[in-house]
């Protein structure tokens, strides 16, 4: 039986960790506005990116426009890694204040 990822000694190589990438743009924003999530990952078998403003999205990559954003959100990548790992990678977008608001 060969080894998917090659051989070391007598027994198989482990699968590579995974990598992952995520990418918001842009990261300040004023109050309502939407924003844009990117994420790419490597050695991954399932991912999903939540939102704490409610968004969700499953794949091991994408692009997406977020729902309209009004308070400090945190965009999460989590996923299972072909090793067995759960990596994850947050991204932060925070709101402009302005002090024009009555």
């Amino acid at each position: 039986e060969a080894c998917t990822y090659g051989c070391l000694g007598s027994s198989c190589s482990p699968p590579p960790p995974a990598t992952l990438n995520l990418n918001v743009h842009p990261t300040l924003i004023r109050r309502g506005d939407r924003v844009s999530v990117e994420w790419s990952t490597q050695q991954t078998q399932s991912c999903t990116v939540t939102g704490t403003n409610g968004d969700s999205w499953s794949g091991t990559a994408g692009t997406q426009t977020s729902n309209p954003i009004t308070a400090r959100t945190v965009y999460t990548l989590a996923c299972t890694g072909l090793d067995g790992g759960h990596p994850s990678r947050s991204a932060t977008v925070n709101i402009i204040f302005t002090f024009d608001e009555q």
